[in-house]
């Protein structure tokens, strides 16, 4: 039993510490899901294989796991990161990204500094390339701006890729087996969402006359079209004129659908979808194909997005929100290039977590 607990505390420490590098993630969050998941999992074996062990001892082992954890994420987010900066410029962009606990230092003052910030992008003369090896020798870290940005925000910067790099944002293996592992999730709880559906469809049926499901034609993967299928939440034939996003307060929705949108009720015939392929449980969102076709025109690497498949939820959802214009769409697409750059698992298990606070605080209903 001390074994199998001593296993699951460094399961959470390591889940924790992963989660911990994404920004946008509380120490709260990371510290209480990062325990919770492997000691639920080592409760259910104890229970599925009838071994023995001590619940007081159990319990206790985990809280004090959990005060030890808890308190060193807490005091790790409340530590200044001293960052050394080689311009003027790459100080200012660092400042203009509003992180309160990075402390921005320049060159001369590089000794106090964690990590060493500067623009690869510029070539460098040969002093230059001699301080960066000094610095290296020293043990000191060297990043782009680029990718500190990307660390500290989430997102991409987009003015920053070259068509080259379309090349490092396409997942590899993982995309496979995320299939899998989806694909086995819906069907394990296909008798709860399904009871859900089968309530959900007599809200919807009860509250205004129509179909009950409404189809539309989104991008998937690679840029293929699919049929998307969400249960009506506006009123019949309102979209009859041409498609158009939806607005807050928008009088196309019924008052059930109001509620369905809210707690994304109306996503539950997506499943379908997920298991057809046609989309995955966590994905950037699949836009219409009016809407695609006019962003991948206008909006530099729109198309990078479809190198995974669209999900019901994702990183750019539980981040940024729903948006419903242009510079709305390329803030988004830089969302939604970060999830397709850290594509994993264990992303995929933080957005999960992150959606169900959504969901619970309807953040970005529309």
């Amino acid at each position: 039993m001390i074994v199998l607990l001593v296993i699951a505390g460094l399961c959470s420490l390591w889940l924790s510490s992963r989660w911990s590098r994404h920004p946008h993630t509380s120490g709260l969050l990371a510290s209480v899901w990062a325990m919770v998941i492997p000691f639920l999992a080592l409760a259910a074996a104890f229970f599925i294989f009838g071994w023995w062990y001590s619940r007081p001892f159990y319990l206790a082992f985990f809280l004090v796991l959990f005060v030890i954890n808890f308190i060193s994420l807490l005091i790790k987010s409340r530590r200044m990161i001293k960052v050394a900066v080689t311009s003027p410029d790459v100080a200012e962009t660092i400042k203009s990204a509003g992180e309160k606990n990075i402390e921005v230092l320049y060159i001369n003052d590089s000794q106090k500094a964690d990590i060493i910030v500067t623009d690869l992008q510029h070539s460098f003369s040969d002093s230059s390339r001699q301080t960066y090896s000094n610095f290296a020798a020293q043990g000191k870290e060297i990043i782009d701006i680029a990718t500190f940005l990307e660390e500290i925000t989430g997102k991409v910067d987009i003015s920053s890729l070259s068509k080259e790099a379309e090349i490092l944002l396409r997942p590899k293996d993982y995309i496979g087996i995320k299939r899998v592992w989806e694909t086995a999730l819906v069907l394990l709880t296909f008798p709860i969402w399904v009871s859900l559906a089968v309530l959900t469809a007599l809200l919807v049926r009860l509250d205004s006359k129509g179909p009950l499901l409404f189809k539309q034609r989104r991008i998937g993967l690679y840029g293929q079209p699919f049929e998307m299928y969400k249960f009506r939440s506006m009123y019949a034939d309102s979209e009859s004129n041409e498609p158009r996003f939806a607005q807050v307060g928008d009088a196309r929705v019924t008052r059930v659908g109001a509620i369905l949108r809210k707690f994304r009720l109306d996503e539950i015939p997506q499943l379908w979808n997920v298991i057809k392929g046609d989309m995955s449980l966590i994905g950037p969102r699949p836009e219409q194909e009016a809407f695609a076709k006019q962003f991948a025109e206008e909006i530099p690497f729109f198309e990078t997005r479809h190198f995974v498949r669209p999900g019901l939820t994702g990183w750019a959802q539980v981040v940024y929100g729903y948006t419903s214009d242009q510079s709305g769409a390329k803030e988004k697409l830089a969302y939604d290039l970060y999830y397709v750059k850290n594509f994993s698992f264990w992303l995929d298990l933080l957005i999960i977590i992150k959606t169900l606070s959504v969901i619970f605080r309807g953040f970005g209903a529309r």
